[in-house]
């Protein structure tokens, strides 16, 4: 574990297991606002920090060797003190930390599956920015309304079993079957085979004028994903 104080810009933030999971540090700003937050340890032994202010959240570490002052162990805490003490501007609601989902992949481009016959959303930024909105459901940030998270990107993202999907907001698209599968072509085959069945599809009637443009616009992304 690394105190906050001691990070700067461009430290890398590797996972304790030594895995590719982790981030880079890119700004790092001070606040110093007083306040109280509440400690809340959980029975999946996850510990998250809720109150007024915005307060970052770790899951297990060295609590008992922090210095000064900045741990101190009270007393049980209602939830009605609990609730007084968050405020209506609270950002970690009860009831969303902790969550152990994944980033279903087939909605980021480079990593498309199986088409379904409902349809397909996609995610068509960088996939760190999807990263980072599934750090803030995980961690209880995002604003929960039953299985649908809103992060503070702006994104709605929806839980399905043990992992979550973009539903809605900047980067976010929906395609229909078809169009997925020419991207899923663009992906195993080439952007130019997709391409060219796109206009022939288009052609033949198969897909409307709108969705043609909707795929080779992704198409397009996908190419200058591929050249940097």
């Amino acid at each position: 574990f690394v105190s906050a104080i001691d990070l700067k810009a461009g430290d890398r933030l590797n996972a304790r297991d030594q895995s590719k999971n982790g981030a880079t540090v890119t700004t790092l700003e001070l606040v110093q606002q007083q306040g109280r937050t509440h400690n809340l340890t959980v029975d999946v032994g996850h510990t998250f920090f809720v109150g007024k202010f915005e307060t970052w959240v770790h899951n297990v570490g060295p609590c008992a060797e922090c210095s000064n002052g900045f741990c101190t162990v009270h007393t049980a805490t209602s939830p009605t003190t609990v609730s007084t003490e968050m405020g209506p501007s609270v950002l970690a609601v009860p009831g969303t930390g902790g969550l152990d989902l994944t980033l279903s992949k087939r909605h980021l481009l480079g990593s498309l599956g199986m088409p379904k016959a409902t349809g397909n959303s996609l995610f068509l930024g960088p996939r760190a920015e999807a990263v980072a909105d599934v750090a803030e459901i995980r961690s209880g940030v995002a604003v929960r309304d039953g299985n649908f998270f809103t992060t503070s990107s702006g994104r709605v993202w929806e839980r399905h079993d043990s992992s979550v999907h973009p539903v809605s907001g900047p980067g976010v698209v929906d395609v229909s079957s078809r169009e997925y599968n020419i991207l899923v072509m663009g992906q195993k085959q080439g952007i130019d085979k997709a391409i060219y069945t796109t206009g022939k599809q288009l052609e033949n009637g198969v897909i409307s004028p709108e969705a043609a443009e909707r795929a080779l616009g992704i198409l397009d992304i996908m190419r200058k994903k591929i050249n940097e």
